[in-house]
Parts: structure tokens; sequence; C-alpha cells
């Protein structure tokens, strides 16, 4: 540290927990995340966990930090989520702008519909913009798809109908409502494989979100092909159409059709903010269900 330097060759963890109990504050925009010396080290993390929300483990969990005076540089060679295998580069400019320049690429295997088969998947996702400022825009892609194997797979064979989905959206990190713009379709898509301690599920559908004026506006759609109740490790929806609005604070349910646990529920509200700004922390609105079994 005499010559403003840091340096481990190695830092072997063999159990982290994180739980973050402090109190919940607004996000402020950061100009300068410099460090008053150089850093490079080497970790391995073999159980990592996080208490959330959302909770998440990991494990096997190595890669190499780096600080040289700019920017800092954040390589993971490999780490185990759920049924993927990822690995990660990063790179973040230590003052203004903060240039954020995020790349992850996994490999996974999912189960086949209707079959003891599994299939092999491939991941990417990535993320550039600048954090700096409080108007700070990120642009966010993600794509998951079958693993490549020569040949395009033919209409009707198992890879055509495998789980798939494809992400992009912008986001504005430091704002009370984060999400500018989103354009989501899956197919297939299992959210166990993806999520430790995620349910069971075969969700096909899309979600969209876009700008309306100084709020937005989101569509979703889904069905669910492999519904069924929470104690048995799913997801009790088979169905589901909805709008929702964020206007001057607040969330606004405009309209939320669902098919869930043999039944029908239909709902309409608000929650957040009133007209006035002010946080009512309470729900306003109305729900229907009709023959709904919560067992």
């Amino acid at each position: 540290l005499l010559q403003r330097r840091l340096q481990l060759d190695k830092l072997h963890i063999a159990q982290l927990t994180i739980d973050d109990q402090s109190p919940a504050a607004t996000a402020s925009a950061p100009q300068g995340v410099a460090l008053p010396f150089r850093v490079s080290l080497a970790f391995i993390i073999d159980e990592l966990r996080w208490t959330g929300p959302p909770a998440l483990q990991a494990s096997a969990l190595s890669g190499r930090y780096r600080f040289d005076g700019n920017h800092h540089q954040l390589t993971i060679d490999g780490v185990q989520i759920a049924a993927g295998q990822y690995h990660a580069q990063a790179s973040l400019l230590a003052r203004a702008p903060l240039t954020l320049d995020l790349q992850v690429q996994g490999a996974l295997t999912a189960p086949v519909p209707g079959s003891s088969q599994t299939l092999p998947l491939v991941a990417t996702a990535s993320a550039h913009g600048n954090l700096a400022g409080q108007d700070a825009v990120l642009s966010v892609q993600a794509l998951l798809q079958p693993a490549p194997a020569g040949a395009p797979p033919a209409a009707g064979s198992t890879a055509s109908h495998a789980m798939q989905a494809t992400v992009s959206a912008q986001v504005s990190p430091w704002s009370p409502q984060p999400v500018i713009r989103t354009d989501a379709t899956f197919n297939q898509l299992d959210l166990a494989t993806l999520w430790p301690g995620a349910p069971l599920t075969l969700l096909t559908g899309t979600v969209r979100v876009q700008p309306d004026g100084n709020d937005w506006q989101g569509q979703v759609q889904v069905t669910n092909g492999l519904s069924g109740p929470w104690d048995k490790g799913r997801l009790p929806l088979d169905s589901a159409l909805g709008q929702v609005r964020y206007d001057n604070g607040k969330w606004v349910i405009e309209s939320l059709s669902a098919n869930l646990a043999g039944g029908r529920l239909q709902l309409q509200g608000q929650v957040g903010a009133s007209d006035q700004g002010v946080v009512a922390g309470g729900w306003q609105g109305k729900a229907q269900l009709r023959n709904i079994n919560p067992a």
C-alpha cells in the first residue's frame, strides 16, 4: 500500500453469505468511483449466497479484478448458477461519464418437454452505456437459444420447440422507474433452469414496455404449459393477459385476467403515490376470483 498498490495473487473463500439489512434508500447517481490505489486480485469462492431479495445461490465462482487507476476491470472465469455455467467480462470507467461495458456468456442444459432428453442451450447478455448523472441510460440485450449443431433445426424437431428467449431493453438506473423500454419474447421458458429455487415452468409469451410521455405503459401475455401447485415446485398459473401503466409515481393495473389455481382472476387497481405524489403505501382496486383452489 505504500506504493499505492494492492496485489493479492489468490483470495480463496469457502463460503460467502451477503445479507444486506440496511434501510431502503433512493439510489443517487455517482460521478466517480476511483480508488486511491491500484488493485490486482484473483479470487475463488466455493459457495456464494445472496439473501436478496431476490435470493441467489452460486458455486464455483472464480475470477480476477483489476483497477489500473482509470478503469475497473472484472473477469469471471466461471460460475455455476442453477443449471447454467457462466463467464463474464466487465469494464467500468472510474470517472465521469462512468462508461460501462458488460458481456456475459453461458451454457445451460434444459429438459425437453414431454421427453426424458435434455437439450444444450447457450445464453448471451450485454449492457452498455454511461452510469454518471441522473439521466444515465443503459442498453441491455439478452438471448437464450439452443446451442448450434450445424444445420438449422427442422420444423417439429426437439430444437425447434426448445426453450428460447430474447430481451431488448433501455434502463435508467437512477430513475424512480428504471425501465424505459423493454421488448421480450420467450418460448417454453423454464425459470427453474435459470434461477435457483424458482418454480418449474414452460412459459410462452411476450412482455412489452414503452414510453407514454413522462410515464410508460406495459403489456404482458403469457401461457404456462407446466402449471401446478406451489408445494410441488410449480407455478399455479395457466395464462395471463394484462396491461399496466406507471403514472405520476403510481402503478396502475388497467386490466389483468389470469387463469390460475383451477379458477379465474380479474383485477383492476393501483398502488403507490397519490395524485399529489405522496406515497400512499396501500392498494386501491377491485378483484374478482372464481373457482380458485388455494390448496
